[in-house]
């Protein structure tokens, strides 16, 4: 059991890659997609340190129900 773990730590890369484990869901790939926008738009030294946090907050905005008035 030991020779697998061992195997298994060896082909972590190609394991990663698989299409069995390399899955996204609907979030992470609108996340993605937001960070992607955001530094297609803004220079790196404008946008902030965590794009990750600014990217899931306009994600949550633009996916949000309308407010009521």
């Amino acid at each position: 059991m030991l020779e697998h773990a061992e195997v298994s730590i060896q082909e972590a890369e190609k394991l990663a890659g698989s299409g069995a484990l390399a899955k996204e869901d609907k979030q992470t790939k609108s996340l993605k997609r937001a960070i992607g926008l955001l530094r297609e738009q803004w220079a790196s030294d404008q946008l902030p340190t965590d794009v990750r946090r600014l990217a899931e907050n306009l994600l949550a905005l633009t996916t949000a129900p309308p407010a009521r008035p």
